[in-house]
């Protein structure tokens, strides 16, 4: 073969090659870009609904809590549902008002407080294990407690986590005044910053005893705790939007909430994790019952 029809055939062959790299790179970046398409979509094209949850618990065990709950609202919903989180009850309405939350999720007692406050809306309210629409407080104390009976809870150093909460303060002190017993003059109350802190303090000796919800309380602790008394029911948690939230998102969510099942075992996980069976459409007696109840326990609200 002469000189000339080498260099033909050579150059037939780079033009294949250089065809076959040009098909290649193209359908590379085609798949490339098409993948990188749908996973923005899944990433960055949800629109973030923020959710402000009540801070009962440490950060870790809020994660524990809660996190099942609003995987559980992304998927149903279709919207990237995250929770922000304060530092303590007290600071809780700040965060509510400052962070741009889209819905709260908090004990009845703080839902009313930032009805007025900050016109929050409720769109479904929990419903306790037992299935009932109330829940109650717990005052516990250490297994050798020398504290048998509620009237036997004068001049006791009682852990809290907050004034503020329903099931943690409100609950317990109405029960304490109808066994004779002014909190306010009679107890002497060590502010803790979480429900699991009051337990650990108690835990440790530094508290003769606690106020928790019945949430708070798990059968692990009954090798070291007794309950020594069930205190007054109270309306169970409450989802609520703030104002200027798209109703399509308000709707999404209520109707996700009330899909709940503890049938079916995913959801069932969800609702363990809130210690809830349920939830059911907000009404206006009960709330306006605990509104009442604060009144009486002389709470700001």
């Amino acid at each position: 073969m002469n000189l000339k029809a080498q260099n033909s055939k050579f150059e037939i062959q780079r033009a294949a090659i250089d065809s076959t790299r040009i098909i290649f790179i193209f359908s590379f970046c085609f798949l490339s870009l098409w993948g990188c398409g749908n996973l923005s979509r899944v990433r960055y094209g949800q629109e973030t609904v923020k959710m402000a949850v009540l801070p009962v618990y440490s950060l870790s065990l809020m994660h524990q809590h809660y996190q099942p709950l609003l995987r559980y609202l992304s998927n149903e919903t279709g919207y990237d549902v995250q929770y922000l989180s304060s530092n303590s009850y007290r600071s809780y309405g700040a965060t509510v008002q400052n962070s741009h939350a889209h819905l709260i999720f908090c004990d009845p007692l703080n839902f009313l407080i930032l009805r007025k406050t900050a016109g929050a809306e409720a769109l479904a309210v929990g419903r306790a294990e037992d299935g009932g629409g109330e829940t109650s407080g717990l005052i516990i104390v250490r297994k050798d407690s020398r504290i048998k009976r509620l009237e036997e809870m004068r001049q006791v150093k009682v852990g809290i986590a907050s004034q503020l909460s329903a099931e943690g303060f409100l609950s317990q002190a109405l029960s304490l005044a109808e066994a004779g017993i002014d909190v306010r003059r009679r107890i002497k109350f060590i502010p803790c910053q979480t429900m699991d802190e009051v337990i650990n303090k108690l835990g440790r000796g530094s508290l003769e005893a606690g106020f928790i919800g019945s949430g708070a309380w798990q059968d692990s602790l009954e090798k070291e705790f007794r309950i020594l008394a069930r205190t007054q029911r109270i309306p169970a948690w409450v989802c609520a939007a703030l104002p200027d939230v798209d109703p399509e998102i308000k709707n999404k969510i209520a109707l996700a909430l009330l899909s709940l099942d503890p049938a079916k075992e995913e959801q069932a996980r969800v609702l363990k994790g809130l210690n809830l069976s349920g939830f059911a459409r907000p009404e206006g007696e009960p709330l306006n019952r605990l509104e009442e109840m604060a009144r009486r326990a002389k709470l700001p609200i």
